[in-house]
């Protein structure tokens, strides 16, 4: 290794020469020339240290983003559960006859799924895949679908596509069969079911219609209106003392969490809305707009410890990719859908009251 100087003269500091001479001022570097210029040597610097590692994002509930990214582009195992639809349907009648008689069990759950079956249909025309119904015991039914519409527009359709033909066949037969009986109960039971559906509270489809066409990209609005909405129906319900005061009870609550996750979604979906750049098809996101969505999954797995396994990781992903391809609804969409919803809930709240019954009576 090269022994460095410093010239006693000029100051420089240099490595050693054969001929022993300063380079800027030629003077010697043994300090035998006139004057008291001397040479000290010095050790050679130490080469600069390695750059230090940038850490890397943390896991999403541990797992790797090779594994996220594999789940994420798999395509949906396409199987057909029609047997779990039935047994729902069966177990919800057979704990609906612990409250009710076996008729009015059998009717309620054939109204829940002529409603049902509109948000089918509605979801097969749009596009969406994998389109399931299913029964909840003591609480109703559920369309599920793996994809999600593609306009503003084809969101409202499928949150009214359940109750109003419900309410249209619930008018008809309330003016066709007057008189007490079965076919009047039937239409009472179709009106108030499908007129309670449309009132705008967030978890319900009326609530739903007022979220896609006059709340969207406000997540923090929207989140604040799921939560205000529920919550003077669950007051409702407490005061009467009914029996289903605590699914409602527990329907607020789960609304008032469902509305922070969403809004923890929306806000990363808004940091990643630039990467993405207008890509919505999973199969063909580069390995950028993955990585995105995959840090931004990272994060709301960081605030919510049910998301575990690489399976949950990319379908917090898909929320996210989701909420950032979300269209904003165009004015047409706003006043079309709306007019409908309105129109829809007047027409069978008028029908319900000419029955004599009250909504949440």
């Amino acid at each position: 290794m090269a022994a460095w100087v410093q010239c006693g003269s000029c100051g420089l500091r240099h490595s050693s020469r054969e001929d022993g001479l300063c380079p800027r001022c030629r003077a010697p570097a043994d300090g035998r020339a006139a004057g008291s210029a001397t040479a000290t040597a010095l050790p050679a610097p130490a080469p600069p240290a390695p750059p230090a590692p940038q850490p890397s994002a943390p896991a999403a509930a541990g797992v790797g983003f090779d594994a996220a990214r594999d789940a994420f582009r798999a395509p949906p195992r396409r199987r057909t559960l029609l047997w779990l639809g039935i047994a729902s349907a069966v177990a919800f009648v057979a704990i609906a006859v612990l409250h009710v008689s076996l008729p009015v069990a059998v009717l309620l759950a054939a109204v829940l799924l002529v409603h049902e079956l509109g948000h089918w249909v509605a979801m097969r025309l749009s596009g969406q895949q994998d389109v399931r119904i299913f029964f909840i015991p003591l609480f109703g039914a559920v369309t599920t679908a793996r994809s999600a519409p593609t306009s503003a527009g084809a969101r409202a359709a499928i949150a009214l596509a359940g109750p109003v033909p419900g309410i249209v066949a619930g008018v008809l037969l309330a003016r066709l069969l007057p008189a007490p009986g079965l076919g009047r109960g039937l239409a009472v039971m179709l009106l108030y079911l499908n007129v309670f559906n449309l009132l705008p509270i967030g978890f319900l489809d009326g609530g739903k219609v007022v979220s896609t066409l006059f709340l969207a990209r406000l997540p923090a609005v929207e989140g604040a209106f799921a939560v205000a909405s529920a919550i003077p129906l669950g007051l409702a319900f407490t005061g009467r003392g009914s029996s289903g005061s605590g699914i409602v009870g527990g329907l607020v609550v789960g609304t008032a969490f469902a509305a922070i996750r969403r809004y923890r979604v929306a806000q990363e979906a808004r940091q990643v809305e630039a990467t993405l750049a207008g890509q919505r098809d999973p199969l063909g996101l580069s390995d950028e707009a993955l990585r995105a969505l995959y840090e931004a999954a990272t994060r709301v797995a960081a605030k919510d410890k049910r998301v575990k396994g690489a399976g949950q990781v990319a379908a917090v992903m898909r929320e996210v990719l989701e909420a950032a391809a979300a269209p904003r609804p165009t004015p047409a969409e706003q006043v079309g859908y709306g007019f409908a919803w309105a129109a829809a809930l007047a027409v069978g709240w008028a029908s319900l009251a000419a029955t004599g019954v009250r909504l949440l009576s």
